[in-house]
């Protein structure tokens, strides 16, 4: 147990992150074929969840019928120590929502972290889908913004787990 208004280490926030999942363009069509009828897919009805290593951070809802979906959602997460790993990625996780059977996955986004550290301001643009686990027909991309503030508290763990302790000149500004 702590005392009231002290929290253990590992609670501390140790960064912000800011992003918005904008929209996506040219997804893969997962739905529209099924075992009776040889007609290929033609749309999808996508949500995203965003991970941060393997802790769910944020979801966006369904938008039915499409492969170009527009989401507009910004968030923002207080990252806590035992959380927060400067070599992590934020992964976004495309999935096909299915009313009958299981959400198919249409693919992901991964964003490490370390590129977020160089950026003085929120990041906008575009990310290639990549494949990933349970879909190997990934296409498309989605427009993010993205930005990670390093709190004074987490600046040690930066220095420490990726540069050994020195600091870069271009990260002087997180001092």
């Amino acid at each position: 147990r702590w005392m009231r208004g002290a929290l253990p280490a590992e609670l501390e926030v140790v960064a912000e992150l800011d992003f918005t999942v904008i929209e996506g363009k040219a997804l893969v069509a997962k739905d529209g074929a099924t075992w009776w009828n040889n007609k290929p897919n033609t749309s999808s009805d996508p949500y995203l969840n965003v991970r941060l290593g393997r802790r769910k951070i944020a979801h966006c809802p369904v938008i039915y019928k499409t492969l170009s979906p527009k989401w507009e959602l910004p968030f923002h997460v207080a990252v806590e120590r035992r959380h927060f790993s400067p070599r992590g990625s934020l992964t976004f996780a495309i999935m096909d929502k299915d009313k009958d059977s299981f959400d198919d996955p249409m693919g992901e986004v991964l964003v490490p972290l370390r590129s977020l550290f160089f950026a003085n301001a929120a990041r906008e643009g575009w990310h290639e889908v990549q494949n990933c686990k349970g879909c190997d027909d990934a296409t498309g991309q989605l427009r993010l913004k993205l930005a990670c503030h390093v709190l004074p508290k987490g600046v040690e763990m930066v220095r420490d787990q990726l540069y050994d302790g020195q600091l870069p000149a271009n990260l002087s500004y997180l001092l």
